[in-house]
């Protein structure tokens, strides 16, 4: 599904921990340099380094419409950009958040950079069934496929 330039996918899983480290193998195993964000409404924004593992807080991204902000601002940069945002469903519902969401799936189509919403239950407002890629994953061998 990276590879095929889908620019947002929205995963079920119970498996949090482990599906974020299979996705951080997905994105170092891609030879693109990708660059890998992690975000929650606690935290904020991170930006992981996938050699090393370290989490470093990107400043001032801690909204979910910061973040989407943040997001649709990068496209100036050329890097290759993967975005993990957990429990995005509580806001996702959002005006907003899904206009944000349908504008940012049509601009980086355009660009390597991708947003993957990780959640343990399906909030898909109807304006999105078309803009988002729904995948439901129950083990990490399912996710690895999926995503290639």
């Amino acid at each position: 599904m990276l590879k095929a330039y889908y620019p947002i996918l929205y995963l079920t899983t119970f498996e949090y921990d482990r599906t974020k480290q299979k996705l951080r193998g997905v994105a170092k195993n891609l030879n693109k340099n990708f660059q890998f964000y992690e975000w929650n409404c606690v935290d904020g924004l991170g930006k992981r380094n996938l050699n090393e593992g370290g989490l470093t807080p990107v400043e001032n991204v801690e909204e979910p419409e910061q973040l989407l902000k943040h997001i649709s601002a990068q496209t100036e940069k050329d890097d290759n950009e993967i975005y993990v945002l957990e429990d995005f469903h509580d806001f996702i519902s959002e005006r907003n958040i899904k206009i944000q969401l349908r504008q940012l799936a049509e601009k980086l189509r355009f660009y390597r950079k991708h947003i993957i919403i990780v959640s343990s239950v399906l909030n898909l407002p109807v304006e999105l069934e078309n803009t988002l890629l729904f995948l439901k994953c129950h083990c990490r061998a399912e996710l690895i496929w999926k995503l290639f």
